[in-house]
């Protein structure tokens, strides 16, 4: 069994682990079961961190039927937390496909902290494309938080429901969004929005990730028409969260901050969705379902539904006071 081994040297000393080297591979055919493998070393037991992951890069111009294994982890650190090991490196396909190329990345942050992003930053790139984006193991990955306008976008997604994708203000993401076509995204993975950041997703959008909370809002969510959060999860969203749609290339609208649009809106069993205070929500949605033990929490709600389904003992919760006496709730 072939293996190509490039990894960081661990620590002596006091010293920190090295980072993982790279690897990269241009072939015709990609057969076998070998190991490529660019792992950060360890720190020393005291005081030394982990050596950030490498780099793998693999491109292949006609087949692929590889069944061997491609590894790029940090190394461990000292003591018992997470953040003192190394960050994740990076394993990446550039394949073809029908003739087309056809883009793979894949980050395996081995179920360390989400403080350790993986960043995309390609020199002279402001525009990034992958065909697949695979995160596990509480990968967390994001683009350059520089203020710089960016774009990520992203064909399909893969991950365990434990990684991690933010968008900082000036950038915007597309992930399995196709303009006046129906997609659905059941998202493997946790969001976070920041403020004056956009997300283009998919028509129907499955909040299934396994982090707290699973999708923290504060940016613009646009194309999604059915929102549907699993059972169990929390989302938080917070004052410039709003939703939009763009039909042939246009916006249709844009809602301000702290109003929402939905064809449906399903809250899962014990889910619980927090507008933090003094926010209150105002949702224009066809449907509204909110299953059993769900709670909604904010300071005032303006719900205008078509259809409103509660199940046993779903909540609204509406700690604070309105402006005017009597207007805390109000169903249209």
């Amino acid at each position: 069994m072939a293996r190509l081994i490039a990894d960081g040297s661990s620590a002596s000393g006091y010293g920190g682990g090295g980072s993982g080297g790279a690897i990269a591979l241009n072939i015709t055919h990609l057969t076998g079961h070998g190991i490529a493998q660019t792992n950060g070393g360890a720190g020393t037991s005291s005081y030394g961190g982990g050596g950030s992951g490498g780099r793998i890069a693999v491109y292949v111009t006609e087949s692929t039927k590889y069944e061997g294994s491609f590894q790029a982890i940090g190394g461990s650190g000292y003591g018992s937390g997470l953040t003192p090991h190394g960050g994740p490196g990076s394993v990446y396909f550039h394949e073809s496909r029908f003739g087309y190329p056809y883009h793979k990345l894949f980050i395996d942050n081995v179920d360390r902290s989400w403080d350790h992003y993986f960043t995309i930053d390609e020199p002279g790139e402001r525009s990034e494309y992958f065909d697949e984006i695979h995160l596990t193991s509480s990968a967390s990955l994001h683009l350059p938080n520089d203020g710089v306008p960016r774009q990520l976008t992203i064909n399909k997604l893969y991950g365990d429901k434990t990684g991690l994708i933010t968008v900082h203000g000036n950038q915007q993401y597309t992930i399995d969004h196709r303009e006046n076509s129906k997609t659905t995204l059941k998202a493997p993975v946790n969001f976070k929005l920041e403020k004056n950041s956009t997300a283009f997703i998919a028509t129907t959008f499955d909040i299934i990730g396994s982090g707290v909370p699973a999708f923290d809002w504060n940016g613009r969510l646009v194309g999604v028409q059915n929102l549907r959060i699993a059972p169990g999860r929390e989302v938080l969203i917070r004052e410039s969260a709003h939703t939009a749609l763009i039909v042939d290339d246009n916006y249709e609208y844009i809602d301000v901050p702290g109003e929402f649009r939905f064809v449906h809106l399903e809250f899962g069993a014990l889910t619980n969705v927090a507008f933090p205070p003094p926010l209150g929500v105002r949702f224009k949605v066809g449907f509204l379902d909110m299953k059993w033990g769900s709670q909604l929490t904010a300071e005032y709600f303006e719900i205008y539904s078509s259809d409103l389904h509660l199940e046993p003992i779903a909540l609204w919760k509406c700690p604070g006071e309105d402006s005017q006496m009597g207007d805390l709730v109000r169903l249209l």
